[in-house]
């Protein structure tokens, strides 16, 4: 488990990136937290700058709130088992209600292995390194795996709202308080 690290995208992940994505597509998903590559891994550059313009809260559409994309690599296949969004900033009401400062997926064929845990310890790590240290994370209330990564990183239940994404549902609104 230590051959773990997040990675900002570069362009040489590329082909990685894609396979990536399109794992998610064949299982009927969407990557959560990915920072839209699934709406854009077919126009990878385009990605990479979109990623810059985010990242800046003066250059971010005011619909998104501003953040950091990183990948989760296994460096002993120097593979991508994951992907994480960081939100510095949750000024945007839907973004605070229903997403949190902290988005992330684990590639589907790698599930199961321990690396939700890991991704999430990483990025609380790198939260308070930004100098985050009041967290809000949100799932749905059927992602069993979710809700045991966030409460076994210590994620106290703050809510339960009707979801936006998935009708019938509710999202859960969890908080982490980094020291």
């Amino acid at each position: 488990m230590c051959d773990l690290h997040l990675e900002r995208p570069t362009l040489s992940r590329k082909k990685d990136a894609i396979l990536f994505v399109e794992e998610y597509f064949m299982n009927n998903e969407n990557a959560i937290g990915s920072g839209y590559l699934d709406k854009y891994y077919h126009e990878y550059e385009t990605w990479l700058n979109l990623l810059t313009i985010y990242e800046n809260e003066r250059t971010c559409p005011k619909n998104v709130s501003p953040g950091y994309t990183f990948f989760l690599i296994k460096e002993s296949t120097n593979k991508i088992v994951g992907i994480t969004n960081i939100r510095t900033s949750c000024k945007n009401l839907n973004v605070y209600l229903h997403g949190g400062n902290i988005g992330y997926s684990i590639r589907p064929s790698e599930r199961k292995k321990g690396y939700g845990k890991k991704i999430l310890k990483l990025c609380l790590n790198k939260c308070k390194e930004m100098g985050i240290d009041n967290v809000i994370i949100v799932t749905l209330d059927d992602n069993f795996a979710s809700r045991k990564i966030i409460e076994s990183n210590y994620g106290k239940f703050i809510n339960a709202i009707p979801s936006s994404e998935k009708k019938g549902h509710k999202d859960l609104r969890y908080n982490i308080i980094l020291n």
